[in-house]
């Protein structure tokens, strides 16, 4: 394990950790990286787990693959949407991508992810600045088990008619964070492919009976 968080860090070079080659936990959050050099973490065959929360990262560049790669915390930078195809790129077996808080503007970005990351589990993309959704096929077959898209202006989506089948290939996700999404209603079948759902968070939006029925007949309590 190497702990760099909270320091002055401010450029990733292929040659900075070449020589920990057993390393397996990289922390560099809350530093000062805005930008990842051509080949960055070169000879990390092991890593497992990535830090980079709270940094000033706008795209990833071109870091060398991270095969071992399971976890990786991107939250609270600066991303922009044109970021997101190349995770898949360097870090391709994650099974945990934390993307909250950043720039992205499409929920279009949730089927790219799960199309280049085969193995995820757990998606946190919630507290982006969601404008549109311009994906009209539903998402691939994935074994997707918690997704979080809090603040993710559902409403204003849903209420383009946009993204209508978001959630119907998500057949394993048992977690469901919808929070702060100012959901005054729900579109009729939204969530039919939420067939395994047992924990959903809606705290603070506006329902009406109506809706909370169509939420209750997916939980098991």
């Amino acid at each position: 394990v190497l702990n760099l968080s909270h320091n002055l860090l401010g450029e990733i070079y292929s040659y900075t950790f070449a020589s920990l080659t057993n390393l397996q936990v990289l922390d560099l959050s809350h530093n000062h990286i805005g930008a990842l050099g051509y080949q960055s973490f070169s000879r990390l065959p092991n890593l497992k787990l990535l830090y980079l929360t709270g940094n000033s990262l706008r795209d990833l560049g071109f870091p060398a693959p991270l095969p071992s790669l399971d976890f990786l915390l991107l939250n609270d930078n600066k991303l922009a949407p044109s970021s997101v195809s190349s995770i898949s790129q360097f870090a391709s077996n994650l099974m945990h991508l934390d993307l909250q808080d950043n720039r992205l503007t499409d929920l279009e970005d949730v089927s790219t992810i799960l199309t280049g990351l085969k193995r995820l589990r757990h998606l946190f993309y919630g507290g982006n600045r969601i404008r549109s959704c311009s994906f009209s096929r539903r998402v691939g077959l994935n074994n997707l088990t918690v997704l979080d898209l809090h603040s993710s202006s559902l409403q204003s989506v849903w209420a383009q008619g946009k993204c209508l089948n978001l959630f119907d290939n998500f057949g394993h996700v048992a977690g469901l964070n919808l929070s702060f999404n100012a959901l005054q209603s729900l579109p009729q079948g939204v969530f039919k492919g939420l067939t395994s759902v047992r924990e959903m968070d809606f705290s603070e939006v506006r329902f009406k009976g109506k809706d909370c029925s169509m939420l209750f007949d997916k939980l098991e309590i």
